[in-house]
């Protein structure tokens, strides 16, 4: 641990003051770099639900000309909704194997406006700097220090099957809390419409996969297994659109 700072701030609601601290460690995760476009086809294949999980819908997709990520024929269930988000992901052939592609594909009124979304997302272990603000309740990565060897074997590759658990436990029977919270984000801050497909819904979509992959994987290491993914939907903030660090997490 270092640069452990205490600091104390002012409750006015309850006309009392408590300790608070920041502290700064260096821990081991990835450094992603994502990019997002419009697509006019998605590679998400989209089935309905068997007689055993009514009011469920099962997705997965295929990667042609690019290695599968996931294992064993893998197909995520999530509620079936008037407002869903689906996922699936590949990674490019041989050497360039750190290079994931990512794809979201709206369903019913999310058709509208999400659509279909590609992003390619460049995904490497490294030591990050990670703030945790006890005042907030916020942890916030301030950067990649330096490349790491991956200390785990495709524990990338585990934390992309995540993300898209992730998307599909968001679903419930009104929206998907994944794409809610990139709409939310984008009307409070940014005056955009809930509706539309605005250019700046990708550098949303950017932050939020590539803030909930970075977390992930921290916790991950951190724990030697599966993070409890429940626990990172939230409200999640990026550099290039706020204040120039890393995704921040109100957990």
């Amino acid at each position: 641990m270092k640069d452990l700072n205490v600091a104390v701030k002012n409750s006015s609601d309850l006309n009392s003051f408590y300790p608070f601290y920041i502290y700064t460690l260096q821990q081991q995760g990835i450094g992603s770099d994502i990019s997002c476009i419009r697509d006019s086809q998605s590679p998400v294949q989209v089935y309905p639900s068997d007689q055993s999980a009514v009011g469920t819908v099962q997705f997965n997709g295929t990667c042609d000309g690019q290695d599968d990520v996931f294992a064993d024929a893998k197909t995520f269930t999530s509620l079936n909704s008037n407002n869903s988000l689906t996922f699936w992901a590949c990674k490019s052939p041989g050497t360039n194997a750190s290079s994931y592609s990512l794809y979201l594909r709206g369903l019913q009124n999310y058709a509208e406006s999400i659509g279909n979304i590609t992003c390619t997302a460049s995904i490497q272990p490294a030591i990050l700097e990670v703030e945790y603000d006890s005042y907030f309740g916020t942890f916030r990565s301030k950067g990649v220090i330096e490349p790491s060897p991956a200390t785990f074997p495709d524990f990338i590759d585990q934390a992309v099957e995540g993300l898209g658990t992730i998307i599909a436990d968001a679903q419930n029977r009104e929206l998907n809390l994944v794409a809610n919270s990139v709409t939310a984000l984008g009307v409070r801050y940014f005056g955009l419409p809930a509706d539309g497909q605005q250019d700046k819904y990708l550098e949303l979509y950017e932050a939020m996969l590539q803030g909930i992959l970075e977390y992930e994987v921290i916790r991950y290491l951190n724990c030697s297994s599966r993070i409890p993914h429940h626990n990172v939907i939230g409200r999640i903030y990026s550099n290039a659109i706020f204040d120039n660090h890393r995704p921040a997490f109100f957990l």
